[in-house]
């Protein structure tokens, strides 16, 4: 079987497996079986090289004299015929199952974003006009450490919401160590510049 597409190879493959699979259970015993292969089988030795070049792989159906008895004869070349269409309209049933869901993981992605943003608009409400004096008196007793600390405790919260979307127990400390603002410390000391 050839295909134009690298991606269609890709599903084909996993669809002529999985048909493999299906068909050698005890439910489907007298369906013929079918083999999958990306090497040509013994029975194409011979051929010339230029008709066993494909990207699909060979398929191979074992008919028996059961398959083709009175009116399943009929049946069992309509489907050996249609076969090539039936695996087409497959992969392309699932290339579109596929692109849906992650049309529909990216759209969640970007909700989540939006959300992370209208949050982020919550919390930086607008200062009232007489709070500005009552601020600053505070501001002026409070440490320079304890005006910061807010600022960057959003910034952590938010590198947070960036990077790590997905959550694995057990790497809150890396989380931890990786987002923390190093500090430094001089032996030395400072000296004053003149």
């Amino acid at each position: 079987m050839r295909f134009k597409e690298h991606s269609d190879v890709t599903i084909a493959a996993a669809f002529f497996q999985e048909l493999m699979e299906v068909g050698s259970s005890k439910e489907l015993a007298k369906a013929p079986p079918c083999c999958w292969s990306p090497i040509p089988p013994p029975e194409l030795r011979g051929e010339p090289f230029e008709d066993l070049s494909t990207n699909g792989g060979f398929v191979s159906f074992y008919i028996s004299s059961s398959h083709i008895e009175g009116k399943k004869l009929d049946k069992t070349v309509w489907n050996l015929l249609n076969f090539y269409a039936y695996v087409k309209h497959h992969i392309k049933c699932t290339r579109g199952f596929i692109q849906r869901k992650m049309r529909k993981r990216l759209e969640s992605l970007v909700e989540v974003l939006h959300t992370a943003n209208k949050e982020e608009d919550k919390h930086t409400a607008k200062p009232q006009e007489n709070a500005g004096c009552k601020k600053m008196r505070t501001m002026v007793r409070l440490s320079k450490s304890r005006i910061l600390k807010p600022g960057c405790a959003d910034f952590t919260r938010k590198m947070r919401q960036i990077r790590f979307r997905i959550k694995i127990h057990g790497f809150g400390r890396f989380h931890r160590r990786w987002l923390t603002i190093p500090k430094f410390s001089s032996s030395k000391g400072y000296t004053k510049l003149e």
